[in-house]
């Protein structure tokens, strides 16, 4: 068995989570926010900063957590949120395979297999018809991180 925890969790200070992590026995870290930004939206210095703090203590990086779909489900411009967003900007639809690039590539640099996501705003009862869209909009993302093999 491993053990993982999401980094911000313990601490924004992404070499003091670690520690931490390290103390508990935890070999894997994952990336949510690093240095006070969502790694998302975290700078190359930021990245190759959290890259060393993880090389330094010999740690892996299981999952890239995002907020890829955590947006309204129909609706190309912003709204308020509508649950935690764990420091993350409010996207629209319409920036989300974006993000998912981004997030793909945030893999690829940390050797992370795995993506987070969401499955949007809850708006109403989850009913058949909403839970049809839900997967029909999953397909496009799914197929092209399939094909990034993340």
């Amino acid at each position: 068995m491993r053990l993982c925890v999401i980094t911000d969790e313990i601490s924004q200070d992404l070499g003091h989570a670690l520690d931490v992590m390290r103390e508990y026995g935890c070999t894997d870290a994952e990336l949510r926010n690093i240095y006070g930004k969502y790694v998302v939206d975290a700078d190359a210095d930021d990245l190759a900063k959290a890259k060393a703090e993880l090389t330094r203590r010999n740690m892996t990086v299981p999952c890239i957590d995002t907020p890829f779909f955590k947006c309204e489900l129909h609706s190309s411009s912003g709204s308020d949120a509508t649950g935690a967003t764990h420091g993350a900007r409010e996207r629209t639809m319409d920036e989300q395979m974006h993000l998912l690039q981004r997030s793909i590539d945030l893999c690829k640099q940390f050797d992370a297999p795995f993506i987070r996501i969401f499955s949007f705003w809850r708006r109403g009862p989850l009913t058949p018809d909403v839970e049809e869209q839900i997967a029909a909009a999953l397909v496009p993302p799914v197929e092209v991180a399939e094909r990034a093999r993340v």
